[in-house]
């Protein structure tokens, strides 16, 4: 079921696109760039990826809170559900048992039906957090709500301030799991790094999971974790 819903989720948002791209103007656009840069860099890889999934920095809860924001309407599924697949991906990376192998699963499977899956077992320290334990229990409404909202402010806005942005973090988020993991073993793709916020130095992640930072000055991710380290020492 969810991996059907999943697919769903993509299909819907890479076409939201169509109507962002006849109809949106220069304000919507950049109002889609900027969704687009918190979805993937401050939900997806500095929040859900290296401080979820790999613990590998600390930051106070207000800020975990508005990630947690950015990555729940970002559709790749809740923390627990993302967690828990990351985890089996490093545990089992490029095997049969890898939940988005290209080898093993496909090209196309990798690229584009990330299906949210969870195994507990994997995640079983952060389901002592209530917040992403009630994320994860209440998904769907939530993003009911959000859904709603969007409406009554500006019904065009659920495309340029959600679904478009989600059809573009899928689709960077799918070149990690797919081009990046390219002939069997991750790689380092500079170009990918940069429209994915460090994600793209990915042989250097695999090499050392739990170090913040993929690339010393190219990495935005690392950049973002860096000012957040400023600023709670001062």
């Amino acid at each position: 079921m969810l991996r059907y819903l999943s697919l769903m989720v993509m299909v819907i948002s890479y076409l939201s696109t169509i109507p962002m791209i006849l109809y949106g103007n220069l304000w919507q656009w950049l109002v889609c760039a900027a969704m687009y840069s918190f979805m993937l860099c401050l939900g997806t890889t500095v929040y859900f990826h290296r401080y979820l999934a790999h613990k590998s920095f600390e930051c106070s809860r207000w800020l975990q809170a508005l990630f947690l924001f950015f990555a729940h309407v970002g559709l790749q599924g809740s923390a627990l559900q993302w967690v828990s697949m990351h985890r089996q991906h490093h545990r089992y990376a490029e095997t049969e048992k890898d939940p988005h192998s290209p080898i093993h699963k496909g090209y196309f499977t990798a690229h584009f039906t990330y299906a949210p899956e969870i195994n507990l077992n994997y995640v079983k320290d952060l389901t002592k957090d209530k917040m992403l334990v009630f994320e994860h229990q209440h998904y769907l409404k939530l993003m009911v709500v959000w859904a709603i909202l969007l409406l009554l402010i500006d019904p065009f806005s659920i495309i340029y301030l959600w679904l478009a942005p989600v059809g573009l973090t899928r689709f960077s988020v799918g070149l990690i799991l797919s081009y990046s993991h390219r002939g069997g073993y991750p790689h380092n793709d500079e170009w990918v790094g940069w429209i994915t916020f460090g994600e793209g130095w990915h042989e250097t992640h695999h090499d050392d999971p739990n170090k913040p930072m993929w690339h010393p000055t190219k990495d935005i991710g690392w950049k973002v974790i860096q000012r957040i380290q400023h600023d709670s020492k001062n």
